[in-house]
């Protein structure tokens, strides 16, 4: 009866085993391996008597075919025959077999060929590393199948087997990495993955996610908390956040910004700030499409404990907009937050830097991109002529809205200089903003490589890089 005890504990164990395969994995290497999983399913390899008398009959013949068929082997089969004259002459002779002759050993000369499209089908081992360890995790898979049905067929019992699974992506292609996800899910059991690779993170739903990283030397798992988000919130994180920009879950801090313009131009004044590339210091950058997008971002990074920085535009009810985000994120009213930078005066990002002076700077990086003298060339052409309807900056007294006007261009002096530069860049904001900060950051005067605010924003976020609040992710 104690023997019967002890052994019950031992038999729910095996029922969920844990299996831990890490990076380095080659299919080739599991072909010569019988202690792989390749190897232990081959092992298993099991005929009938009846089989094995008719496929070793086969065998011998398909071996003397062979080497009747070859002068080469039928030459060194005579030669080697000499045996018989020297040794004890009660041999039978001498065999050559290319092919294994008994079945046992089947699994000794065991290969795998595999067809690429329309090429020509050739050993596993001279495909590429990606392929062989895919189908390195393939074997694995077909090892866990294969012991499930014995389960079953044998006394029913239960089988969950734990796969703990290390950077499953190595030597992959991007494609390659996304594909993997869904053959991961057929794999039998629960798999806990290990990966550093945004495509195959960013397949992964809200619930399956689970995030590492380092803090005073302590590692701490978070989760993406689902409590407070409605089915439309939770589709939207997945679809705008992760399933596109996967590489925030690896960042150690995040700048938001409220369009392309600030997501193309600020790594180009990080990089200067740093002297090296801000993705090396774990820097993300994310123009976020508008004012009123910051909500899922902020979540996302708020229930995984990822620093998260703001530059917004000034304008009033762009203010607005994102304290309420703010507000709805930390439940509470945020007043002034540390980690928001607004640009100054209502402005936006290429007005904020006309008015920090950037005049020359600015005409020099639309001529970078159009062309030689084609700021003048563009005042020349818009001067004095009617303009679309635009917003002015006066107030309807009844709706208290922005008025909308059919503006007449005026380009003269410094300040229609400023206007024209104003309209010009808004009509080019994806084309301009990464050369902007190129000559702005090249400027041979130290003193102007930064506009303030952004300097502002930098300093808090190096503040943040020395204390090491974030010192790793995975």
């Amino acid at each position: 009866e104690k023997s019967e005890i002890k052994k019950e504990p031992l038999k729910k164990l095996d029922s969920i085993p844990l299996f831990f395969i890490d990076a380095h994995r080659d299919i080739f290497d599991d072909l010569k391996d019988r202690s792989s999983y390749l190897g232990k399913l081959v092992s298993k390899i099991e005929f009938s008597t009846s089989d094995i008398e008719k496929i070793e009959k086969q065998l011998d013949e398909l071996n003397r075919n062979v080497v009747g068929s070859s002068d080469v082997l039928t030459h060194l089969k005579k030669r080697l025959e000499l045996l018989n004259n020297t040794i004890s002459n009660n041999r039978k002779g001498i065999e050559i077999t290319p092919y294994t002759k008994k079945l046992r050993d089947i699994n000794k000369g065991l290969n795998i060929h595999f067809q690429d499209n329309e090429s020509e089908s050739f050993s596993i081992e001279y495909h590429g590393l990606g392929t062989r360890s895919w189908a390195s995790l393939l074997t694995f898979s077909a090892f866990i199948t294969w012991r499930s049905e014995k389960a079953k067929i044998e006394d029913n019992s239960p089988f969950h087997p734990i796969l703990a699974l290390e950077e499953p992506e190595a030597h992959l292609h991007p494609d390659g990495q996304r594909y993997i996800y869904n053959q991961l899910k057929e794999i039998e059991g629960q798999k806990i993955v290990s990966t550093h690779s945004p495509f195959l993170a960013g397949q992964c739903t809200l619930d399956e996610i689970r995030h590492f990283y380092k803090k005073d030397e302590e590692a701490i798992i978070n989760t993406i908390d689902l409590s407070d988000l409605k089915d439309e919130e939770k589709q939207r994180i997945e679809r705008e956040i992760v399933h596109s920009r996967g590489e925030l879950l690896f960042a150690r801090a995040v700048i938001l910004g409220e369009g392309i313009t600030e997501e193309l131009a600020l790594p180009v004044f990080a990089r200067k700030y740093w002297d090296r590339h801000p993705f090396e210091l774990g820097l993300n950058f994310i123009g976020v499409g508008g004012c009123t997008n910051y909500s899922p971002f902020l979540k996302l990074l708020d229930s995984l404990n990822i620093e998260w920085f703001i530059l917004s535009d000034g304008e009033p009810q762009t203010k607005t907009d994102l304290q309420k985000q703010l507000k709805s994120i930390n439940n509470k009213d945020t007043g002034v937050n540390s980690n928001v930078f607004y640009l100054e005066n209502r402005k936006n990002f290429e007005d904020y830097l006309i008015e920090q002076g950037y005049i020359s700077e600015l005409i020099q990086a639309i001529n970078n991109v159009e062309g030689e003298n084609y700021f003048d060339r563009y005042i020349k052409k818009k001067d004095g002529k009617e303009g679309k309807i635009e917003k002015t900056d006066k107030i309807c007294p009844e709706c208290k809205q922005n008025i909308y006007s059919k503006l007449k261009y005026d380009y003269s002096g410094d300040e229609g200089t400023k206007q024209a530069l104003s309209n010009c860049l808004k009509g080019g904001k994806t084309k301009y903003s990464r050369y902007i900060a190129e000559v702005i950051t090249s400027h041979i005067d130290e003193s102007k490589h930064f506009p303030t605010v952004i300097k502002e924003l930098f300093d808090a976020v190096e503040m943040i890089i020395r204390s090491k609040k974030v010192e790793g992710n995975k």
